[in-house]
């Protein structure tokens, strides 16, 4: 007995001992590979296999991982064209992958019941069939680039992705909790930039602050919906939620006050900004007040 549990220690020491050579010998095998072949994107392949793992365990960590893939995580996928693709771009149709993955798994081909879900199909297709016309009906004595008919693709895809993450969110978000997660994960990261960025462009507009800012963040930040979405949800809450601590309204206070001074007076000469942030806050103030409606619509009437 006591010879069969030493043969039986020494056999599971000599496998254990054989497995930890086989992962370390993996591990420096891929060393020296990664070695011979680095790059951005060699390297990058491994944790993304191991991220796809995660998010087939785990799709709500998908979305959350969005606001960091869109705001600061400044790398870019060449297309060929002028255009290049951000992480946000690249992770939300490889969210719908998953999701669709994990949907057969358990057999449930099927979206939330929603009264949003027909219109925003029907919208997709209406400009998808706009493409085809377009490209059907064009002049042949205009000159058009050989890549039209790809960017022309490219920017519906953009429409699509969105309907896209707005079909993820309302499928993989059963619980109140993880909307509000998402939300104030979107405010507290946006709201720390944007109150990070103003005060310095406005004091002392120096160029290292901008370097280094601009490498930490992404081009979505200097994009027009950035200061809409992140000043409406703020406001939003404001008015809304009376449930937010007093240092969160103190906090999101600071951040409307930030967006507006960022898109009246650093964005003031691009209409885009200020023009959209107004219309937002109107709606806002419009459900919030209705006694200010008449107002809102002499304002709106005065800016068109």
């Amino acid at each position: 007995m006591t010879e069969q549990k030493l043969a039986h220690l020494l056999g599971r020491f000599r496998d254990e001992h054989l497995a930890t050579g086989a992962v370390v010998g993996a591990i420096l095998l891929g060393a020296v590979v990664a070695g011979y072949v680095a790059s951005p994107l060699a390297l990058l392949l491994p944790v993304a296999a191991l991220g796809g793992i995660g998010l087939l365990q785990w799709p709500i960590l998908g979305l959350l991982s969005l606001p960091f893939a869109a705001l600061v995580v400044p790398l870019e996928v060449g297309t060929g064209t002028e255009v290049a693709l951000n992480p946000s771009t690249v992770l939300v149709p490889v969210l719908l992958g998953i999701w669709v993955l994990d949907m057969a798994r358990k057999r449930q081909m099927h979206l939330v019941p929603s009264g949003t879900g027909k219109p925003l199909f029907l919208f997709l297709l209406s400009g998808l069939l706009s493409l085809l016309i377009g490209v059907a009906t064009w002049d042949p004595s205009v000159p058009r680039s050989g890549r039209f008919a790809l960017v022309q693709a490219a920017q519906w895809g953009i429409f699509a992705f969105s309907a896209g993450a707005f079909w993820l969110a309302g499928n993989l978000i059963h619980d109140e909790l993880w909307l509000r997660r998402l939300t104030f994960l979107f405010l507290g990261l946006g709201g720390c930039l944007v109150v990070i960025f103003v005060p310095n462009r406005i004091v002392s507009s120096d160029p290292q602050f901008l370097t280094l800012f601009n490498g930490r963040t992404t081009a979505a930040f200097y994009r027009a919906p950035f200061p809409v979405l992140l000043a409406g949800l703020a406001c939003g809450q404001l008015l809304f939620n009376r449930t937010l601590s007093a240092s969160w309204r103190l906090f999101l206070g600071v951040v409307v006050g930030a967006c507006l001074i960022y898109v009246f007076h650093l964005q003031s000469t691009n209409a885009s900004y200020w023009i959209a942030v107004t219309a937002v806050l109107g709606v806002l103030a419009w459900l919030r007040w209705p006694r200010l409606r008449w107002p809102v619509i002499l304002l709106l009437a005065v800016l068109a």
